[in-house]
């Protein structure tokens, strides 16, 4: 009998999204004959307020959707996690009712991919990004997307503000600084208002890992066992084994002491393999050792313990490591029996109750078919069906697979299930339990639903069958995926029946897994129902693949073409990705695969309990199911709650009682069984044999492909590319994308592995001294089957000298310098004997002789092979580096003509060839600023302040350029790059407080001084760079400058103002207020609080200008003020403007000021450069004047001053310093704009005193205005002084720089500066280098110690760590740069030494080293320095040959272990005993 009120059935998911469709499915009975009127909407319990709703008409019998146009779609950005929500249905029409049911908001609407070229990045690299957007359905988002790249503190390095691209994927690059904030830095990405996603990458320094450790162990042992047996396999990423030895550790993981007690010993490795073996009764000890004696050695097997082994691999000679872990279980038995875990976790009465039980290895492998034929009718099943039965027993039959498939006919009186499977060999043994308990139903009805096709591939017929305890009629069914209902229908059962079935077609919208509830309306109004999971193959419409053809090459050489080939649906986009498998092995991958697609799909299934079926079974190979995972549930409501479904009706659904909140499970684990490689199909062939040279390696990057392609209309790609030059296995991958077909990836990544079984490497210092002696190592490597007789071969050049001191060429004694040295150009030849799978090393000793960088090349050549490598060596005069600087500004518009005579002499002792000269010429005032804007100075930036060096000019020039038309594209990339580079570094010395100093976190405290130079920098730079610049940052920083105020409203000193120039903020709060006041007019902060702190220095100023007290006389803190007034537009400014110009040096048209007059210029000093470099203070204050009569317009008190401030310049367009040069070309920039004119043509020609053959002409004109013009000076010494004319019209600069060194150091110091090796050896160097301030301020203000190191040595990192930890020393920073060592200290005092020492150890084979030079100074007033050279007395006279081992024509050593032989050209001879050199080395042809 019908119950009358029995009249819908409605139900809808219980999870809500947004912006995703959210349908409710209503069913009406047949008893309800008017049409109904449902409204259906979500609601804010706590606001009581609609944020999604619907309404429509239904009629009876049949199935509806709301929305099916995604009219009820809750939008983005409106629903929170952490509120309530109820789903609100109504009825009005045919049936009245209203119910509600609690609904949970999943933020979730779509996901979004963010895919890497690597996971992990060094210092100056770019980051390749591509992101999108895909639905659950695997359509694209077509929205905008916002992205935003933050380092390891949270600051925004860099902002694109709704961003998308016709492909749907948009592509980003993003280069890191030089010196980035190391650490995890994430990449954020956020679509429609809440939908977020992030991908994490490491920044660090680092080596690539040549090799990989693998540790090999039984997965588990046994307590019969006396012994366990391993191996460590060490591979070089292209495949060879390496040599050397192993460190195996064993310990016992465990979490509440910080020191394990560990087990160890050593083992050879050759040809890339190693064993071990270690003793159970030493195991056993160590597990007591690790968890106390209490512990018995029964423990250890009975309770399965782990334990781990780390092997950590020496490579012989240079020994670098790696490491490899592995572990191995310890158990009584080898048998294990386990319960699956998707089980039913309730039986029903009346039907059977299916389990499965496996019997598997205890590392859950399969057991062997030998060893599971010995267990066979062994495993006994106890079952109970009450707490106090004792129960049935029985042996459990034959398995083919070890897989027990187990169906109980339960009684109806039975109140749980318990199952108990157990198998012993003698009293060791295994055992698991099962417990079920019992469903409910009011009327005992009950339906089961079972399947034979647990698992299939889109496309394939499920089939279904159901069995019930109650007579069926009607079966509707469901079928959900992704959280979406993909399928809905129903089946009609023969009359009287209680078993059906049916089938369902799956389809790739139902994968990877498929819920199917089927349910039954009883006649009395009861709901029955049962659900189970399918699993479906393949998600993916878009079937992407890639593969690489190497023509059946099992490898290839470097720089063969190889072909790409892709395939995808078509119409589609695709992308390629192809990575150094050595990148692999730091990190996990950032790469887009299958499984994270699997992931990203299952997470969107609402249900409250999911088995993910890539985590079940077998280990080592994913396994199809054999039963499939039922859903749970104690009763009906149970069964649709447990499923993700809300139901709203007036059946009766056992269960339902109270409408109660769904509460959010935690996702599944969802880890794979590890990543599978799959190697390009190859039908073997080694890389071609060469006969003669015919490339030189030189292309070793990490990325090699990252492309994108349209594919052609038959869904194809090819393409092809030359594999880059390092020796390893490239891993690629691709992915699609569709507008019709939606998200592709493709399952296999295909390896391609670059490999030359013969090849040459050539090991070089970064530079030598003219007239060291240098031994240039080479290194042969043969991975034929055979040994090979190589000719190695140093290329004849003019630029050194051979040593012979055996007279194998027959030359010796021609040279003048040394009876030793052959100086005539010839190629020298040896022969020497390559073992198959060896390397063998050669050295040529030589004097280099030429300064420069100078080109090497050296050849291997056997009858079969051959190999070439050429690289430059870098070949430096000795002596003490010096030089100067002359600029002139070519002011052809007030005159058409005009000469110039430029003195270019330098000192007597100047050490011969190594002066240069170089006269560079623009049609710009800013002249070689425009093409120096990455080295300005000469100087190194190894602190917050420096580090701006290289961000604020880059401001200036390019809105200069902007203003004057002439930026051109390369131009703005330049200082684009330049600005992001410098954000990026600079938050390195950022505090928490906003604040920067010029160590960051080493400092006390942030410095008010450069918080204000750096924030209005940055402020300036929005208008460039606003993706990069964080507002929020940027007004941190203002806000704390802002409270940092004295009672009279100026700004107080906090932390350090490290130039000495800036004498108004360390002595008095005027120059210093003007200093911020600066920095908060350019930032034009909203925020109240600057804008109050900004209004009182205002008034501060003003005050201090009318009075005219005695602390405001000063020309910087005049200039300052005027600078700042004029910026915020003050009246006052005109007066500070009138007292400015009183103090102003005017002499030969030009203007300018000085903060104290000009000492003598000692020009008959030999050490005095010709022209005088005014100091740092001058150019600032003259900088500062100029930008305030700049701000006025007046351009003609601006000419003289501009002129003034051009003609001080050094060669590279910079100042002395970091302020005067960043407001000094401020100055000149903003000045520029002013006079700039486009009409310009003129001609400079140039001619010498001391050489009537040199005239040279250069022609400047609108074209190649910005074009930097350079012409040489030869021989500098004899050139006398340089003439210069110039005729036509407009404006430009003539720069010249001259270098040189000298012979000793300069007499006239600021520093007591002496250098004292305090330990030399022929393989170490110490050194102590002391300092003290002699000035007559109390200390040197920031000072840098630059000590040159050694030829063939290098830094040992260790004695620096040493200084650095002493805290009396007041040292910052320690920067190693090419060839010398940089210490930075906050000052050095005039009260005493501040003494370093540091440990330098030998790297390369040099004879004879000459003197190193070394510096100290005063960083903001380089002027004031000291210089000194220094020599390793025991190694001055001491010969390549006396250090080097395999050097060929040498004498014999005194080391009898040492043999040499002579070597001539054409002459073949046998070196004996080379050194070995360590397979790793291969991965030296980096540095070529």
């Amino acid at each position: 009998m019908i119950i009358f009120f029995s009249s819908y059935f409605i139900t809808a998911s219980s999870v809500f999204r947004p912006g995703q469709p959210f349908k409710l499915r209503v069913w009406l009975n047949d008893t309800v004959t008017d049409p109904v009127n449902i409204t259906c909407g979500i609601l804010d319990v706590k606001l009581k307020t609609v944020i999604a709703s619907n309404s429509d008409t239904f009629a009876n019998g049949q199935v509806h959707e709301l929305c099916k146009i995604c009219i009820f779609q809750v939008p983005y950005g409106v629903a929170s996690t952490t509120v309530t929500y109820t789903l609100s249905v109504n009825g009005t029409g045919g049936t009245n009712f209203s119910k509600t049911k609690y609904v949970r908001f999943m933020e979730k609407g779509f996901s979004i991919y963010i895919q890497t070229d690597k996971a992990v990045y060094k210092p100056g690299q770019k980051v390749l990004m591509r992101i999108f957007g895909v639905h659950p359905d695997l359509k694209l988002y077509t929205g905008n997307l916002t992205v935003d790249i933050l380092d390891p503190n949270g600051n925004k390095m860099a902002h694109w503000v709704n961003v998308n691209s016709q492909s749907g994927v948009i592509k980003k690059e993003f280069l890191l600084s030089t010196q980035p904030v190391e650490g995890n830095w994430k990449i954020s990405v956020t679509a429609a208002k809440d939908q977020k996603a992030e991908q994490v990458i490491e920044v660090k320094p680092y080596v690539l890992p040549k090799f990989e450790v693998k540790v090999n162990l039984p997965d588990y042992a046994l307590e019969k066992e006396k012994y366990i047996h391993g191996s460590v396999d060490v591979k070089y990423t292209y495949g060879k084994g390496a040599k050397g030895r192993a460190n195996i550790q064993l310990y016992f993981p465990y979490f509440w002491h910080q020191k394990k007690p560990t087990y160890a010993k050593d083992v050879p490795v050759v040809d890339g393999h190693g064993k071990f073996s270690f003793r159970m009764k030493d195991i056993n000890q160590l597990f007591k050792k690790s968890f106390g004696d209490y512990m018995d050695d029964s423990f250890l097997y009975k309770y399965g313990y782990r334990m781990e082994v780390n092997a950590t691999f020496y490579e012989d000679l240079t020994g670098k490591k790696a490491a490899g872990l592995g572990s191995i279980s310890f158990h009584e038995i080898d048998v294990k029996l386990q319960w699956a875990e998707f089980n039913p976790e309730n039986f029903r009465p009346g039907l059977p109750y299916t389990a499965l039980v496996t019997a598997v290895q205890p590392n859950n492998e399969p057991l062997t078919p030998s060893r599971l034929q010995e267990i066979q009718g062994k495993i006994k099943l106890t079952t109970k069906y009450q707490w106090n039965d004792k129960g049935t027993e029985e042996f459990l039959p034959h398995s083919s697979d070890g897989s027990f498939i187990i169906t109980k006919d339960v009684p109806s009186s039975a109140y749980y299930v318990s199952l108990k499977a157990e198998y012993y060999e003698g009293l060791k043994g295994t055992w698991a339990y099962l417990s079920a308990s019992k469903a409910s139903s009011p009327s005992k009805s009950f339906l089961q639903l079972s399947t034979t096709t647990p698992s299939v591939k889109a496309g394939d017929v499920i089939a279904l069958a159901v069995e019930a305890t109650f007579q069926l009629s009607e079966l509707r069914y469901m079928v959900l995926s992704r959280g979406m209902w993909v399928k809905t229908g129903s089946h009609i059962v023969s009359p009287g029946s209680t078993k059906a079935s049916f089938t369902i077609q799956s389809k790739t919208e139902m994968a990877p897994s498929a819920r199917l509830l089927v349910y039954c309306i009883k006649q009395s109004g009861e709901v029955v129902v049962d659900s189970l999971n399918i699993e479906v193959e393949n998600p993916f419409q878009n079937e992407v693949s890639v593969t690489i053809d190497t023509n059946n090459r099992d490898s290839v050489a470097p720089g063969d073409m190889v072909t790409i080939k892709g395939k995808a649906t078509p119409g589609s986009f695709i992308a390629f990705r192809a990575v150094d498998k050595s990148v692999l092995l730091m990190k996990e991958d950032t790469d887009l695969s299958v499984k994270k697609v699997l992931e990203e799909l299952q997470s969107y299934d609402s249900a409250q309990v999911w088995y993910p079926f890539w985590d079940w079974g077998r280990r080592s190979r994913r396994r199809r199911m054999i039963m499939p995972y039922p859903s749970s549930g104690r009763n009906a409501a149970a069964v649709f709650e447990n499923s993700g479904l809300v139901v709203i009706t007036d059946y009766e659904l056992p269960g339902g009682f109270d409408d109660r909140m769904i509460m959010m499970a935690p996702m599944p684990n969802m880890e794979s069984d590890g990543e599978i490689m799959f190697k390009a199909n190859s039908n073997g062939g080694g890389a071609p044999k060469l006969a003669e040279v015919k490339r030189v390696r030189s292309l070793f990057p990490e990325t090699w492909i990252w492309l994108e392609y349209d594919v052609n209309s038959a869904g194809e790609v090819e393409f092809q590319r030359a594999v880059p030059d390092t020796l390893t296995t490239w891993v690629t991958s691709a992915f699609a994308v569709s507008n019709v077909t939606g998200l592709g990836v493709g399952e296999l990544k295909p390896q391609v592995k670059v490999f030359q079984s013969f090849f040459v490497s050539l090991n070089l210092p970064y530079s030598v001294v003219r007239g060291e002696e240098l031994a240039l190592q080479v290194t042969v490597f043969n991975y034929e089957a055979e040994k090979q007789l190589v000719t190695v071969t140093l290329k004849a050049s003019k630029d050194w000298a051979i040593i012979d001191e055996v007279n194998s060429l027959g030359l010796r004694g021609q040279s003048s310098v040394n009876k030793d040295y052959v100086d005539k150009a010839m190629d020298l030849s040896v022969e020497i004997e390559v073992g198959a799978g060896e390397g063998k090393a050669v050295s040529f000793p030589v004097v280099p002789k030429t300064l420069g960088q100078v080109p090497i090349e050296v050849r291997a050549q056997s009858v079969s092979n051959a190999d070439a490598v050429k690289r430059n060596l870098l070949v430096e005069p000795e002596g003490v580096p010096q030089e100067y600087s002359i600029s002139v500004l070519l002011d052809l518009n007030s005159t058409s003509s005009l000469t110039r005579t430029l003195d270019l002499s330098v000192p007597k002792n100047t050490v011969k060839g190594s002066a240069t000269a170089t006269v560079s010429i623009m049609g710009d005032i800013l002249g070689s600023s425009l093409n120096n804007l990455d080295k300005l100075l000469r100087m190194p930036y190894g602190c917050g302040e420096q580090n701006m060096i290289n961000f604020a000019p880059n401001i200036y020039v390019k809105k200069y350029l902007k203003t004057v038309n002439q930026l051109a594209d390369q131009m703005e990339r330049k200082a684009k790059t330049f600005m992001i580079s410098g954000y990026q570094r600079e938050q390195t010395y950022r505090h928490r407080d906003g604040s920067y100093s010029a160590f960051g976190e080493r400092d006390l405290s942030g410095s008010m001084w450069l918080t204000a130079f750096v924030a209005k920098s940055f402020a300036q730079a929005r208008a460039f760079i606003p993706e990069y610049i964080d507002d929020e940052l940027l007004e941190e920083s203002l806000e704390w400058m802002s409270r940092q105020t004295n009672i009279d409203k100026s700004f107080r000193k906090v932390g350090k103002v490290h130039s000495s120039v800036l004498k108004g903020g360390q002595t008095g709060a005027i120059s210093l207020t003007a200093y911020v006041l600066v920095a908060l007019a350019e930032a034009n902060s909203k925020s109240q609080t600057v804008i109050n702190a900004k209004n009182g220095a205002i008034s501060f100023l003003e005050g201090k200008v009318q009075a005219m007290s005695s602390d405001i006389q000063d020309a910087y803190t005049l200039a300052i003020t005027a600078y700042a007034l004029g910026l915020v537009g003050s009246a006052t400014k005109w007066k500070a403007l009138t007292e400015l110009r009183k103090l102003a040096v005017e002499r030969d048209g030009l203007i300018y000021w000085q903060e104290k007059p000009e000492g003598n210029k000692p020009n008959d000093n030999p050490w005095w450069r010709p022209y005088y470099r005014p100091r740092s203070a001058d150019i600032e204050i003259t900088a500062y004047a100029l930008l305030a009569f700049t701000l006025n317009k007046d351009i003609s008190v601006g000419l003289p001053i501009s002129r003034w401030l051009s003609q001080q310049r050094n060669s590279l367009g910079g100042y002395s310093s970091t302020q005067d040069t960043v407001i000094g070309l401020q100055a000149l920039s903003e000045f520029a704009e002013l006079i700039y004119a486009p009409d310009i043509d003129f001609t400079v020609r140039l001619s010498l005193t001391g050489d009537p053959f040199f005239s040279k002409t250069v022609t400047v004109n609108q074209q190649n205005s910005m074009v930097l013009q350079l012409v040489e000076i030869p021989d500098v010494a004899a050139a006398g002084s340089l003439k210069v004319s110039a005729d036509g019209r407009g404006v430009g600069m003539l720069q010249v720089g001259v270098t040189y060194n000298v012979d000793k150091a300069p007499d006239e110091n600021s520093f007591d500066f002496l250098l004292e090796v305090i330990r030399e050896t022929d393989y170490e160097i110490e050194v102590q280098a002391c300092s003290k301030w002699t000035e007559n301020d109390q200390s040197s203000g920031m000072a840098v110690m630059d000590v040159g190191i050694p030829s063939g040595f290098e830094l040992d990192q260790n004695s620096v760590d040493k200084i650095m930890s002493n805290p009396s020393l007041k040292l910052k920073r320690v920067e190693t740069e090419d060839r010398k060592v940089l210490f930075y200290f906050d000052e050095i005092p005039s009260s005493r030494k501040v003494c370093v020492k540091v440990l330098f150890q030998r790297a390369f084979d040099v004879g004879k080293p000459q003197p190193s030079s070394a510096s100290v100074y005063s960083y903001y007033e380089p002027a004031n320095r000291a210089e000194a050279l220094y020599a390793v007395d025991s190694l001055k006279d001491k010969g390549v040959c006396r250090v080097c081992a395999d050097c060929v024509n040498c004498e014999a050593s005194d080391e009898p272990d040492v043999k040499r032989k002579s070597s001539a050209p054409g002459v073949s001879v046998q070196v004996g005993s080379c050194v070995l050199m360590v397979l790793s080395l291969i991965l030296m042809a980096a540095l070529q």
